[in-house]
């Protein structure tokens, strides 16, 4: 039984070791002393390799450690985080409205006139709060409206400034002024028999509608003629009537102290 066990105990690690421990010690015994010695020698150094030689434990170097070296860190200064303004309207905000850029419109009816003759300005604005005239016409206007102008010598231009919070905004229109014929017309007639303290002349586009003063002679005066009167009408004055009519027609009406007489018989002449 005990052979048994013996030789199951051979092949463990534990009697490879003691077995080196044995031969190391003889060696040692042997080197210092004789043959005898070594019998007694190892049966000592057997006894001996249940505790460790110190001198056989201790390493005689250092090993290589196998702990990794740290390398130390390189503080850094840390970046900055750059940081954009929102672009959207935060929650709960409403955002204001563009401002509007105010119209304005201007026109003239119509846009060719005689001379001393009147044109009609019509205008309209939206997104405007005031509005101002320059040009042939000046100061404050209503939003919208009409105005009439003239009489009209020479070609002008009216401009309308409007402005409101989206800015301003400006309108022009011109007027021409047709070249004017000039020409004077003669109109005489027969002195009426009742001693007249002077005529009235009237003239129209027709003989209906002469009935426009445009003449008074007065007795006594510089052109005043008992014998043979009469009066010179320049272009201006007839084409302040009769527009660009190609006739015009004349009145006459004496009076005293007594009154009016009753209208002559109208005459039309052609004009140039």
């Amino acid at each position: 039984m005990k052979q048994f066990i013996e030789a199951t105990l051979r092949p463990r690690i534990a009697s490879s070791v003691s077995l080196s421990v044995l031969l190391i010690a003889s060696l040692v015994s042997g080197c210092g002393g004789g043959a005898g010695e070594t019998a007694s020698g190892g049966a000592a150094n057997f006894a001996s390799a249940s505790s460790p030689n110190p001198a056989a434990a201790t390493p005689t170097s250092t090993p290589p450690s196998n702990t990794p070296t740290k390398t130390p860190l390189t503080s850094k200064a840390p970046t900055p985080t750059s940081t954009s303004t929102p672009t959207s309207t935060p929650p709960g905000v409403t955002p204001s409205p563009t401002p509007v850029v105010p119209t304005v419109s201007l026109s003239a009816n119509p846009l060719t006139v005689n001379a001393d003759a009147n044109s009609t300005l019509t205008w309209s604005s939206s997104s405007a709060t005031s509005c101002t005239g320059s040009g042939a016409w000046s100061g404050t206007k209503p939003l919208s409206g009409t105005q009439s102008v003239g009489p009209l010598t020479a070609n002008v231009t009216y401009t309308l400034t409007c402005t409101g919070a989206g800015g301003s905004k400006s309108s022009s229109v011109s007027i021409t002024v047709a070249s004017a014929k000039v020409y004077t017309l003669d109109a005489d007639w027969t002195p009426n028999s009742d001693n007249p303290d002077g005529y009235i002349v009237y003239l129209g586009a027709t003989s209906s509608t002469a009935t426009n003063l445009v003449k008074t002679l007065v007795k006594g005066g510089t052109d005043w003629s008992p014998q043979a009167p009469a009066v010179q009408l320049s272009s201006v004055t007839v084409q302040s009537i009769v527009g660009s009519g190609t006739q015009a027609c004349l009145q006459i009406k004496a009076y005293n102290v007594g009154g009016l007489s009753a209208a002559s018989q109208a005459t039309c002449v052609n004009l140039p």
